[in-house]
C-alpha cells in the first residue's frame, strides 16, 4: 500500500501544534504571563527596565492601601506592569488643563483594578495609548 494517501502520523499532526505553542511562548510577556498580540518593546528591554526598578507584581500593588508599610522604601522607584482596561475621553480641569482617567488591571486572578489620572507631560505623552495595551507604571520617589 502506498503511503501517499495515508493519514498523517501523530508526529506530523502534532507539528503545527508545537509551532503554535512556541509562537505563543514568544508572545507571552515574562512578568505578567499575558500573551501579547503586538510587541512594541522587546522582552529584553522590558527585563532591563524591571531590573532597574523595584518591580512589584500588579496584584500585590492592587492589594495594598495608601500609606501601607508594605510599599517600598522612600528611596526606591516602584514599577508594575498592567493593562489599560478603561480610558476616559480627554477632560479639562477648572484651570483649563487637560487630563485623562485610566483604569488598569492585571486581567487575571480576579485582581481589582486601579484608577490612574494622567495630567501634564504624562497626559501629552500617553493620551493616545489604547485600551488593551500593556503598560509599565513607574512611581518615582523624590
Amino acid at each position: 500500500a502506498s503511503a501517499a494517501g495515508a493519514a498523517p502520523t501523530a508526529a506530523a499532526a502534532a507539528a503545527p501544534a508545537r509551532v503554535q505553542a512556541s509562537e505563543a511562548a514568544l508572545r507571552t510577556e515574562k512578568f505578567t504571563g499575558l500573551e501579547l498580540r503586538e510587541r512594541i518593546i522587546s522582552s529584553s528591554n522590558v527585563a532591563s527596565m524591571v531590573a532597574a526598578h523595584n518591580y512589584t507584581p500588579f496584584p500585590t500593588l492592587a492589594g495594598l492601601t495608601k500609606g501601607s508599610s508594605a510599599l517600598p522604601a522612600a528611596a526606591e522607584e516602584l514599577l508594575t506592569l498592567c493593562v489599560i482596561v478603561e480610558k476616559s475621553l480627554p477632560l479639562e480641569s477648572k484651570n483649563g488643563n487637560k487630563y485623562m482617567r485610566l483604569k488598569v488591571s492585571a486581567l487575571k486572578d480576579h485582581c481589582a483594578g486601579l484608577n490612574l489620572t494622567l495630567f501634564g507631560d504624562a497626559y501629552e505623552t500617553h493620551r493616545l495609548v489604547g485600551i488593551g495595551s500593556l503598560v509599565a507604571v513607574v512611581q518615582v520617589r523624590d
